[in-house]
C-alpha cells in the first residue's frame, strides 16, 4: 500500500466528536464552553488518531474538575496552525509530577497505564503538532494543542 494523503478536517467538528468520545456532552454538571473562530481552515491528519489524542486530554480534564468543574476550549488560527487550549479549574498538577507527565509508565491515577499522555504527544507529533501544559495547583491547567494547516513540502 502505497503514501496515503491526510484527510482535510474540519476543527469545530473534531472537537464536537472527540467530546461526545470523552463523554464531555453527557456529563451535566460539568460546565463545558467552546468558542471557536469563524473562518477556522481545515487540518490535513488521521481522524481517528486526532480524536483519540484530543478525547484522552478531554477525559483528563474532565478528571481533574470532579463533578462541578468547568473546562473551557478555545480554538483560534495562528499564523499557519490551528490552535486549540483547553482549559480546566480542576486540581492542578504539582511541579514534579508535570516534568513526568509525558514518559511512559508514569501515573497519578491508581489504575491508569502511564501509557496516555505519552500516546497523546506521539500521536500529536505525527501530525507535525505539538502539546503544551500549564498548570498551577489549585486552579487548574491549560493544555494547548497546534497542529498546523498544511503538510510539510517533504510530505508531499
Amino acid at each position: 500500500m502505497g503514501y496515503q494523503k491526510p484527510l482535510q478536517m474540519d476543527p469545530r467538528k473534531l472537537l464536537s466528536e472527540t467530546y461526545g468520545m470523552a463523554g464531555l456532552l453527557s456529563r451535566r454538571a460539568i460546565e463545558a464552553n467552546w468558542e471557536y473562530q469563524e473562518d477556522l481552515p481545515k487540518i490535513p491528519g488521521n481522524p481517528v488518531l486526532l480524536r483519540e489524542a484530543l478525547s484522552n486530554i478531554s477525559s483528563n480534564a474532565m478528571d481533574a474538575v470532579g463533578e462541578d468543574g468547568r473546562i473551557t476550549t478555545i480554538t483560534t488560527r495562528v499564523n499557519g496552525e490551528v490552535v486549540t487550549r483547553i482549559t480546566d479549574n480542576g486540581c492542578g498538577i504539582p511541579q514534579d509530577i508535570k516534568d513526568q507527565l509525558f514518559e511512559p509508565f508514569q501515573s497519578t491515577k491508581p489504575h491508569g497505564s502511564g501509557l496516555v499522555l505519552f500516546a497523546t504527544k506521539h500521536i500529536l507529533e505525527m501530525h507535525r503538532g505539538s502539546l503544551k501544559v500549564e498548570s498551577e495547583v489549585g486552579l487548574g491547567t491549560t493544555v494547548t494543542i497546534t497542529l498546523p494547516i498544511h503538510q510539510s513540502p517533504a510530505e508531499n
